[in-house]
């Protein structure tokens, strides 16, 4: 669901991380507390419009709206049916724009930009022992883990239909689970040598 970052000099990427992040979360606010279907569906055109703007290659944008389109139509089709076709926009509405919007901030920001601005809300608690290194590690390893499962996923799919074998999830699984439990204890030895 989350693209990687993608280097760039349009507007977007020049706007700080903290900026991005606020703009964000204003935006879920405002459709969180007036959720009207116009403004939904201004947002979600708004949103569509920044992509290319934003210089990113128009598949980044097909591909986020394919992961969430099953679901959304599920969501619209007991939306439509229990409160009316304006509600089922309005609701549907809300998860695309926070889906795009996520997914625009993450491939216009660099995640050390992403972290070092979030990790911020760890300074006040340094008192209590809350140490922002750590913070900014946890972060770093729970953002960049998105990416890791879906390259893991793409990995064993293609290694299935190499083999001849349907890519079904009882085949991809295990393999998922393995490549990325090596991977964890590859990180974890990294921490321990660090002394983190």
């Amino acid at each position: 669901m989350i693209g990687n970052y993608v280097p760039g000099s349009s507007l977007l990427h020049r706007v700080g991380a903290g900026g991005k992040i606020l703009a964000t979360l204003a935006l879920m606010t405002v459709l969180g507390i007036y959720p009207r279907w116009w403004l939904v569906t201004a947002a979600v055109a708004l949103l569509v419009v920044a992509y290319p703007l934003a210089r990113l290659p128009l598949r980044a944008l097909v591909r986020t709206l394919r992961v969430v389109l099953i679901f959304a139509v599920v969501l619209a089709a007991v939306q439509v049916w229990w409160q009316g076709p304006a509600r089922a926009v309005e609701i549907v509405g809300q998860l695309v724009v926070a889906v795009l919007a996520g997914n625009l901030v993450m491939m216009t920001t660099k995640v050390s930009d992403m972290v070092r601005t979030i990790s911020v809300v760890a300074v006040p608690l340094q008192r209590w022992g809350v140490r922002r290194d750590q913070v900014e590690l946890v972060l770093s390893l729970t953002i960049g883990c998105i990416p890791r499962v879906a390259r893991a996923m793409t990995t064993a799919r293609e290694a299935a239909r190499a083999r001849g074998v349907k890519p079904r999830l009882r085949v991809i699984v295990p393999s998922v689970v393995v490549a990325l439990v090596r991977e964890a204890d590859q990180i974890g030895e990294a921490i321990v040598a660090r002394g983190l």
